[in-house]
């Protein structure tokens, strides 16, 4: 047998154009990849947003039994007090504390942010004039989808129209069960109940329509937590309709 000449290193070699074109190929490959995970990815986390909210509206209902039927805790924060209407409530419709939350009926803070957010919550405390501490982070929503806060809106109060005088009214368990739809056109006299009253919500920065790629899960739509507990996902072009019903308004896209 003859030994084999050593091979030409030079000819076995990669050379540069080569090596540039495994690399783009590389690349190109990684980026469809990772769009086709994409939508995976956000079903995801639509899904581990909805059981966010659905622990929090079972917290609200658990903090309802203990509070007179309140859905929601009363307004505390200095910032906020001044904006509480007069009427039926003890709550600032603006205000998006949860602090009334944690951490006897929903104690870990992962259930209070979004996951297709990077919002986050510090251990940072502040004191109640009312008395005791709270949470600075759980006090309000993240202003951007990056920053400290929760992901998730409050919304504490309706307006329930009596004798034709608007009444701002808190979310409690015989006020809700007793709501008469008198505005909303397509509903009037309808009495929505519990379960299609919401109170938690994805948190929207921009109108109060999912639209804005700074809102949780930008155009396509938001979840919702009700006063039965209950947590849903609502499309786009379903938001309106669940919106008028739970707030008796005739309120139309943006």
């Amino acid at each position: 047998m003859h030994a084999q000449p050593p091979k030409n290193p030079e000819k076995s070699a990669f050379t540069l154009t080569e090596l540039l074109v495994i690399v783009a190929t590389i690349a190109i490959l990684a980026t469809l990849r990772l769009s086709a995970l994409a939508p995976t990815e956000e079903k995801a986390h639509r899904l581990g947003c909805l059981n966010n909210l659905k622990q929090l509206g079972l917290g609200s209902m658990m903090y309802a039994n203990d509070n007179q039927g309140s859905f929601s805790g009363c307004t505390w924060l200095p910032s906020q007090v001044p904006n509480i209407p007069p009427g039926a409530t003890d709550r600032a419709g603006s205000d998006d504390d949860l602090n009334w939350l944690y951490p006897r009926y929903v104690k870990s803070l992962n259930s209070y942010l979004c996951p297709s957010t990077q919002n986050y919550i510090r251990t940072n405390l502040v004191t109640k004039p009312t008395g005791g501490v709270a949470l600075e982070d759980l006090c309000n929503c993240g202003v951007s989808p990056k920053s400290a806060g929760t992901s998730y809106e409050v919304f504490g109060n309706f307006t329930l129209r009596m004798t034709g005088v608007g009444i701002t009214t808190k979310k409690k368990e015989d006020t809700v069960n007793a709501f008469t739809i008198c505005l909303y056109t397509p509903a009037i006299g309808m009495k929505p109940g519990p379960s299609r009253v919401f109170v938690i919500t994805d948190g929207d920065r921009f109108n109060n329509w999912p639209d804005s790629p700074t809102d949780n899960h930008g155009a396509a739509g938001q979840n919702f937590s009700f006063c039965d507990g209950h947590a849903q996902w609502v499309r786009q072009n379903k938001f309106m309709e669940v919106w008028n019903i739970s707030q008796d308004s005739n309120r139309t896209p943006p």
